[in-house]
This record gives C-alpha cells, sequence and structure tokens, in this order.
C-alpha cells in the first residue's frame, strides 16, 4: 500500500452506488490529484505514479487521475467502493468530496504488462478527508405548470391514412 499525503483533489466520482460510466462502461471510481508544485510531483515522479504536466489560467498544473473499477476483469465481481472517511477515520457521504477537498489518499500499488510493455498502475482504495470542501450539485430547472389539461389522443381516434404515416427516406 502506498499513501500520499495532503493531496488536493478535483472531479471525484466515487458514489458506491453509481460508478461513472464515462470512461469504462463497467463502471469505475475516479478521483484526479493534482499540485502546482514541482517537488510534489517530483515525489509522486520518485514512486512511479505517471505525473502529467498541462497548464490552465492560473499556471503549471501537475495531474494524476486515480481509479478503481467497480467490476473485477478477471472474475466479474463486484469491486467494493473506496472508503472516504474524516480524519477521525469515521465513514462520511463519498458524493460529497468536492474540488479542491484535501486527502490522504491510500493506492494499491501493482505491476503489470500489457502488450508486451511492463509499467506501475496505483489502484484508488480509499482516501481520509482532512479538507473537505462540500460538493452541493445544483439543483435542476425544472417544469412550470402550463395552463389547460394534457391533450390525449386515443389510438382508436388516429385515422389510418392520417398524412405522416410513411416512413421517410433517410440517406445516413
Amino acid at each position: 500500500m502506498t499513501i500520499l499525503k495532503n493531496v488536493t483533489i478535483r472531479y471525484a466520482k466515487l458514489n458506491p452506488e453509481r460508478p461513472s460510466t464515462k470512461v469504462n462502461k463497467t463502471g469505475e471510481w475516479s478521483v484526479q490529484a493534482y499540485t502546482r508544485d514541482k517537488e510534489e510531483a517530483g515525489r509522486w515522479r520518485a514512486l512511479g505514479i505517471v505525473v502529467k504536466l498541462s497548464e490552465d489560467a492560473e499556471g503549471l498544473i501537475y495531474t494524476v487521475n486515480f481509479r478503481k473499477k467497480a467490476i473485477k476483469i478477471k472474475t466479474g465481481e463486484k469491486n467494493k467502493a473506496p472508503e472516504v472517511q474524516n480524519s477521525k477515520l469515521v465513514a462520511i457521504d463519498a458524493r460529497t468530496v468536492g474540488n479542491g477537498s484535501v486527502v490522504n489518499l491510500r493506492l494499491f500499488e501493482y505491476d503489470y504488462t500489457y502488450e508486451g510493455k511492463k509499467g506501475r498502475a496505483f489502484q484508488l482504495q480509499g482516501l481520509q478527508v482532512l479538507k473537505h470542501v462540500v460538493f452541493k450539485p445544483k439543483p435542476f430547472e425544472g417544469f412550470s405548470e402550463e395552463e389547460g389539461d394534457t391533450e390525449v389522443i386515443e389510438p382508436d381516434e388516429m385515422d389510418d391514412n392520417a398524412p405522416g404515416d410513411d416512413v421517410p427516406d433517410v440517406k445516413w
């Protein structure tokens, strides 16, 4: 096990009941760790972590994505979601961890070979939240009530020869 201390994170997708399927169809939990400190990024690299360098409006930023798949590849069994707890080791709602939170990350490291290339990977196992920036989703805009009742057309009232019944010839 590897523990990264005092890591700032963003883009946390940690909902235990609903792993993200944006990248992996079977689902995964993930966070992006980032720093602007070159020395901190160097410490991560020394552990074998692949760190990406990019630039944003505030300057240089070093980032790493840590993931845990929701389904075990070899067996097809469900994986347990990463643990999320506060500094006193009390479980907290993983869905509330927002951008800018500072955490300790517990990672399981392992060596792998893929298409003849060897590497080291780090699987997200848990977070200990030290500075909890609470994420509150913005409410969706809802419908407003309309005047009048909804018009309902029953199938037996429809004309079999009504225009629009023809299937258009669509070329893709």
